[in-house]
């Protein structure tokens, strides 16, 4: 979770989703601008690859007001293109998020 420095009242919350539809993991995301009385609908950050899991997001609230996730994408099997640290900004306080980018590959 991340507070916002400007703002005590603006939270950011991050962590590992478990659908018992699809059996898959995935990044969600929810935001509060009342102290954590009232809280967004849950978003869910894509993928790199539709089979990949995600697990250690990482949330902060940049010099710029924007606020900043992290995570990493990973397929779990050991290869070339095994997984990658993405990242995704929110220029409306984490109410959306861009699509996620792969800064650096690990």
């Amino acid at each position: 979770m991340a507070v916002n420095p400007k703002n005590p009242k603006h939270l950011v919350t991050a962590w590992i989703y478990f659908s018992t539809a699809n059996l898959k993991d995935a990044i969600a995301t929810r935001s509060s601008f009342d102290g954590g009385n009232t809280w967004t609908p849950i978003v869910l950050l894509p993928h790199l690859h539709n089979t990949f899991t995600s697990p250690d997001p990482d949330v902060c609230f940049g010099k710029d007001s924007c606020v900043y996730i992290s995570f990493i994408d990973l397929s779990g099997v050991h290869s070339s293109d095994s997984g990658y640290v993405m990242v995704a900004r929110s220029v409306n306080g984490g109410i959306s998020w861009s699509t996620p980018v792969k800064p650096y590959r690990i």
